[in-house]
């Protein structure tokens, strides 16, 4: 068999460049990996090898707080493996939140939940975004953004989140009237998710979320949803329902809209019944 001289010497070079990542070295990370992209011979190099020099030189720049660098390294990776990894639109959504794109930022999110949509803890993850970037809609959002908070579901993710999570992030009004039920509607599905997965794998009853969720979690998570209000239950169910009943597979990303697509009814008012 004949060995690409170009992957052979890639592949050792983004040895390199990782090295120099893993233990701090950010700008000779970068280094590195600008002098193999900028070689035009590299340019036959296969699509893999090149996008492992991209996520090097976007979390480098993240790193260093160069997010306008790092941006057409992350555009990159979700324009060529963006069709089968959610990660990359995780970390496209970090990127735009610490620009201050906001909606592209959930739209980005809301693109790797679609993919990874029976992941109870991604669930958990987006319902403490909503409730952190809508916190100054309500006291009772605040409150459910601190409680969220407070059980660090993010640590489980990007770690970029955490910064995320310390931004003052002002005015986003993109689900305003629906954020509460929203909320409600993400941490249903983790709950039910997370009960399913503890049942397929244990023969004990169960008595918490998940066995990945320690016992201050699933209080708090509980303490949340028993304060939903009651009109909200049947349109939770349907919500829930459509996460198996349709084919994200096929969805064209192109013209689905999210919270159209995932949260099947509107918000419900006090005396409307859901079940109609």
């Amino acid at each position: 068999a004949v060995v690409s001289t170009q992957s052979t010497g890639g592949n050792f070079t983004t040895s390199k460049a990782m090295y120099h990542f893993a233990r701090g070295g950010y700008q000779t990370a970068i280094n590195v990996s600008l002098s193999f992209l900028s070689d035009p011979e590299n340019e036959k190099c296969n699509k893999p090898l090149l996008c492992q020099f991209h996520d090097v030189l976007y979390r480098s720049y993240l790193e260093l707080g160069l997010a306008e660098k790092a941006l057409p390294h992350c555009q990159y990776l979700v324009e060529s493996c963006g069709h089968n990894d959610s990660d990359v639109w995780m970390s496209s959504a970090v990127l735009h939140f610490t620009l201050g794109e906001i909606e592209t930022a959930f739209l980005h999110l809301e693109r790797s939940l679609g993919m990874r949509n029976t992941h109870s803890n991604l669930w958990l993850l987006y319902a403490s975004i909503l409730a952190y970037t809508h916190q100054g809609f309500s006291n009772k959002i605040a409150d459910i953004s601190e409680k969220l908070l407070s059980c660090q579901i993010h640590k489980r993710f990007h770690k970029g989140w955490g910064k995320i999570f310390g931004l003052d992030i002002k005015n986003c009004n993109l689900y305003n009237d629906h954020v509460h039920f929203f909320i409600i509607t993400s941490l249903t599905n983790a709950q039910r998710l997370a009960h399913i997965t503890y049942d397929q794998h244990n023969s004990k009853i169960y008595s918490c979320f998940s066995t990945a969720w320690s016992a201050d979690v699933s209080h708090v998570l509980k303490e949340i949803l028993d304060s939903a209000p009651v009109y909200f239950s049947s349109a939770l169910d349907k919500n829930y329902n459509v996460i198996h009943h349709q084919n994200w597979e096929d969805v064209s990303w192109d013209n689905v809209d999210f919270l159209e697509s995932f949260m099947k009814c509107n918000l419900p008012t006090k005396g409307f019944d859901a079940s109609v």
